[in-house]
């Protein structure tokens, strides 16, 4: 290990990110007293001495103190701006003007791209002035992650034509983001517990893993109520897929059934608010 000190000096950098990720406050500085504590068992296991000790101190110092820039630097400037506690923020309607920083992705009928913005105008007043990148210069560091709801194909076909660097103009409303680090945050087992279950029907499900035994449990699919299921898989697999299982819980469902296995290539398209289906096998009783 001496003779690697690049190597020693990563492993200690990541192992401070590491620990400055999993903690932060006062548990932050007490792991790193009891990383120091601990520090005389390493050296002398990983035989270190001199000035490779110093290196492996601030590697593991500057590891934790960079995260922890780099976490402090990762704020939005949209409370000071909008004059809005963060936590009432979700919901704020507004009309953006900026610059597309990123490639735009389509998924479906979803849009999703980042956005610098350079001026904005809430909704819920329309008389106060719009904050300006002349006025706020300082402040209109903002970057949005911006997802948009393509209804119509040639929306999708508008969308799909936004490069990196063109300017637009859109209104919408914010949404709070997820809690970054994810410790303490929003636990899926315990959801019912403050959030009241909202119905959900969709028109397409896309059966998970051709249809396998173990890929579509009755509460997934009582949850999302599919109007139609489509399952993909190859005519006279080795696998058995789809399961009959499966197939029985999608008849109990409710949903239509659509099979590649049986019915060769499957088209949806969407038009006029209406899905046509188009498939090339006639699909038989068996």
């Amino acid at each position: 290990m001496k003779c690697r000190p690049l190597l020693v000096f990563t492993v200690c950098w990541l192992c401070g990110s590491g620990m400055a990720c999993a903690l932060s406050g006062w548990s932050l500085i007490v792991g790193m007293i009891g990383a120091f504590v601990c520090l005389p068992l390493l050296l002398r296991w990983i035989d270190i001495r001199g000035w490779s000790i110093l290196l492996l101190i601030g590697a593991l110092v500057g590891g934790a103190v960079h995260w922890e820039w780099n976490d402090a630097r990762n704020r939005s400037s949209l409370p000071d701006i909008t004059h809005t506690a963060a936590e009432d923020l979700e919901g704020y309607a507004a009309t953006f003007e900026g610059t597309l920083m990123s490639d735009v992705r389509i998924d479906g009928d979803r849009a999703d791209f980042e956005m610098q913005v350079t001026s904005m105008l809430s909704l819920s007043d329309a008389s106060t002035a719009v904050v300006s990148e002349a006025g706020n210069a300082s402040n209109l560091r903002e970057r949005l992650m911006v997802q948009v709801r393509l209804a119509e194909e040639e929306e999708q076909q508008v969308a799909a034509g936004w490069k990196r660097g063109d300017s637009i103009a859109l209104t919408g409303a914010l949404a709070l983001p997820g809690e970054a680090r994810n410790f303490g945050g929003f636990d899926y087992r315990h959801s019912g517990e403050n959030h009241k279950e909202v119905p959900v029907t969709i028109d397409v499900l896309k059966v998970a893993h051709h249809g396998s035994k173990t890929s579509s449990t009755e509460a997934w699919l009582q949850y999302w109520n599919a109007s139609a299921s489509v399952i993909s898989a190859g005519a006279n697999n080795t696998y058995g897929h789809p399961n009959p299982g499966v197939l029985e819980r999608l008849v109990d469902s409710g949903t239509e059934i659509y099979r590649t296995d049986r019915m060769g290539e499957i088209q949806m398209r969407i038009k006029d608010g209406e899905i046509d289906v188009r498939y090339k096998l006639v699909p038989n009783s068996s």
